[in-house]
């Protein structure tokens, strides 16, 4: 509830709005939000908290009363809302598909020209990084006239980037819960994201997945004995829908999949061989392989010897 001030002051702000949705995550908030301004204000509030049998057509005949309509997910789609000029995200959607029709609900040609989106936003939480990803999945479908310089200072808070930032030297996700205090499941989330978004990597040691950010890559230098390939490696990618198999060694792969960049992600069947035995060893890189020298550096830790009978 730490959000209610600011989104007070919204509703000051465009207080010659029509119209105005509220979208909340959760049931318990958006009841304890409809009871407030209620209490607090001189808007007529509606309530809409899901497809109750019976109750959906009174909640739409109270939504079309009202000025302000809090609702849940239930609002976003296939509900008829009453034309609004005013969206405030009070709770942020990491799903592009339900930030598209969350906005959907006040695009439609009808009333004043000119309509207002609000998201209110917790620095340094999973509120920011559900924002941000958000609107960079939908901005691969729609046009989203949000300023760069935004997207950068939402990007400064963000748990991602406090993480990411401790990257500038290798280390593995137990070293970065210990610097940063955060859970492990918040940094294992950061990394993972931040990993597929192609603003870190990671290569396999004996500390586990170690992880570095791209802009210090020359740091892996010291751990160059797991950056020796030895052994010959598999690779399946997909061309236009067929797949294609290399076997090779890393010289021979580095030069066929040098072709093929970028690549979303990389995974490498490593064959071992010794004498008449053969043992396979499987090796998954989930991030984008978009520049050499992160293939490089990929090909020399899934064919390199050290790493092997360590996970």
């Amino acid at each position: 509830m730490h959000k209610l001030r600011y989104l007070f002051r919204a509703l000051e702000l465009y207080e010659g709005f029509s119209k105005s949705i509220v979208f909340v995550e959760r049931v318990v908030i958006a009841k304890k939000l409809a009871e407030i301004l209620n209490e607090k204000t001189d808007y007529k509030v509606a309530l809409i908290i899901g497809r109750q049998r019976g109750r959906m057509k009174e909640m739409l005949e109270e939504a079309k009363r009202a000025d302000v309509i809090v609702s849940t997910s239930a609002g976003e789609e296939g509900v008829d809302l009453p034309t609004a000029d005013l969206l405030i995200n009070w709770s942020n959607t990491s799903s592009p598909l339900r930030f598209i029709q969350r906005h959907g609900r006040i695009m439609r040609k009808a009333g004043r020209d000119v309509k207002f989106v609000i998201y209110l936003v917790t620095p340094d939480t999973i509120d920011t990084d559900d924002l941000i990803a958000s609107i960079d999945q939908a901005k691969k479908v729609i046009d989203i006239n949000i300023d760069r310089d935004v997207l950068e200072e939402l990007w400064r808070k963000s748990r991602r980037h406090k993480i990411v930032e401790e990257l500038s030297m290798p280390m593995p996700a137990e070293w970065i819960e210990e610097i940063t205090g955060r859970t492990r499941s918040e940094v294992r989330f950061a990394l993972k994201k931040s990993a597929e978004e192609g603003e870190l990597i990671y290569i396999y040691t004996h500390l586990g997945k170690t992880y570095v950010r791209k802009d210090c890559l020359d740091k892996l230098e010291q751990f160059k004995e797991f950056l020796n390939p030895k052994h010959i490696g598999k690779v399946k990618i997909k061309l236009k829908g067929r797949t294609k198999n290399i076997i090779g060694d890393y010289k021979k792969l580095k030069e066929e999949l040098s072709k093929f960049l970028p690549l979303p992600k990389l995974e490498i069947t490593v064959i071992k061989k010794s004498g008449e035995i053969e043992e396979y060893d499987f090796k998954s890189y989930n991030f984008p392989i978009d520049k050499p020298e992160v293939l490089d550096i990929v090909l020399k830790n899934a064919l390199s010897n050290s790493t092997e009978n360590n996970f």
